[in-house]
């Protein structure tokens, strides 16, 4: 095949081959369908596929776990590719569909995950997260270093990893790390180029992989199969949701600081500005709204929704002695505040809005990219309308997971997208006529 697209579904499968005791047996002829996933909330990719059997392949090989399959398929030789070698870990609903042939599900993940499965780790560790991270990657999971990014973390810490497996403790540093802007949103995923130990933040912050049109399903399909960044299909999961911004602590919060050395309890309240102020985010405007309840307190104001206690060390950086002794050791305790309070808000505030887009199939769209979406108004247009763009979900957007999907002739991508914020100018208000119904009832 030429290095070129003719449509947006092509694809071209260099190796799609299982490696076994015998040797490589390609089985590129006789799949059916191919899935393969990424999410920036799993630590690997990992995928099935669909193989319609005829030549006895299950029995000649006698699978017992030690296979592999390689997998090279791309838009064409050189553009949008995965290559990858992962470990099959198991075989499913094998069956008969005629005395001939036979159908089986082949599972496979990459090979990191068996090989945290099987260590644990029980070091002592007085390094930043983003060094432990680096090491745990290198000494624990054999990986290059061009196959691992790592964003750099705030604070030397000191701390003993309690004989746990090499992905617990990556998951354990990504739980408390925080940037250089102390934003609390590290996660620890692996995607179509490598591993990664990077904030929500800085992902966020990312200039767009490419613009996403979408159009509604009466635009003639022969018009989409020449439109390469045009989604097929939109589904909104998730536009808003009021309680779990109340539970997560996105509105207001309260921590309850127990410092040990100072022999004192320190209170701290945030509320969603103070938490949004932390990070980078995709978009002009916070994606919340700001609500007046009826005993005329803003849902902003209510710290007291989630309430947090934990030891921390809030005030013993200020003691005289603690200065004089032992100052380096304000740069060694753990962030307790930024992590246990806002983590869970900010993370919140990203799942407010999801989307679910299907693409034509593109391995550049993988998780932890960004993609900027276009969306119009589903409603006629009228002279006046002016721009016909939906504002309330139109923006960037972080790629949260992928699915690829392959099948004889097609290559489709399904991806979740989250964004922290929107496109519009301002942060929306409840007006004083919504709060006056509220209290008229009483």
């Amino acid at each position: 095949m030429a290095d070129s697209i003719n449509y947006t579904t092509q694809f071209e499968i260099e190796e799609l081959s299982i490696v076994s005791k015998i040797g490589y047996i390609d089985i590129s002829t006789f799949f059916e369908e191919i899935h393969i996933f990424d999410s920036i909330f799993n630590p690997c990719v990992s995928g099935k596929i669909l193989v319609r059997d005829s030549l006895g392949l299950a029995n000649k090989l006698m699978f017992d776990g030690t296979e592999l399959i390689k997998i090279s398929i791309g838009k064409t030789k050189n553009l949008s590719r995965l290559e990858k070698t992962f470990r099959i870990y198991k075989i499913t609903e094998r069956k008969p569909v005629n005395p001939n042939t036979e159908t089986y599900i082949v599972h496979f993940v990459s090979e990191e995950y068996f090989l945290s499965q099987q260590q644990r780790i029980s070091k002592f560790y007085k390094k930043t997260y983003s060094d432990i991270a680096k090491n745990i990657f290198e000494e624990y999971l054999g990986l290059k270093s061009n196959k691992v990014f790592v964003e750099s973390t705030l604070g030397i810490r000191q701390i003993i990893m309690p004989f746990e497996t090499p992905f617990w403790c990556l998951n354990l540093c990504a739980r408390k790390a925080v940037n250089q802007k102390k934003s609390p949103t590290f996660v620890f995923y692996e995607n179509n180029v490598g591993y990664h130990f990077v904030s929500l933040s800085s992902l966020i912050s990312k200039s767009p992989i490419t613009t996403v049109n979408y159009q509604p399903k009466n635009v003639l399909e022969e018009d989409m199969s020449k439109d390469f960044n045009g989604a097929r299909e939109l589904e909104v999961i998730s536009q808003f949701n009021i309680d779990n911004n109340i539970k997560s602590g996105l509105y207001g919060s309260t921590f309850y600081g127990i410092d040990l050395t100072a022999g004192k309890v320190v209170k701290k309240t945030a509320n969603f500005f103070d938490i949004y102020s932390k990070s980078l985010h995709a978009n002009k405007s916070p994606n919340v709204g700001i609500f007046q309840n009826k005993l005329s307190r803003l849902n902003t104001q209510m710290t007291d929704s989630n309430i947090v206690v934990h030891f921390s060390d809030a005030l013993s950086g200020k003691l005289d002695y603690i200065k004089k002794n032992n100052p380096v050791s304000i740069n060694e305790e753990d962030d307790t505040y930024n992590y246990m309070i806002e983590r869970r808000a900010l993370i919140q505030n990203f799942m407010n809005r999801r989307l679910r887009v299907v693409m034509p199939g593109n391995f550049i769209l993988t998780s932890g990219e960004t993609v900027n979406m276009m969306i119009p108004k589903l409603t006629e247009k009228t002279i006046n309308d002016g721009d016909n763009l939906d504002e309330t979900l139109s923006g960037k957007y972080l790629i949260a997971a992928t699915r690829h999907i392959i099948s004889f002739n097609r290559h489709e991508t399904v991806m979740e997208i989250i964004t922290d914020s929107t496109i519009h100018n301002s942060t929306y208000q409840s007006s004083a006529k919504q709060t006056s119904l509220l209290v008229a009832n009483g």
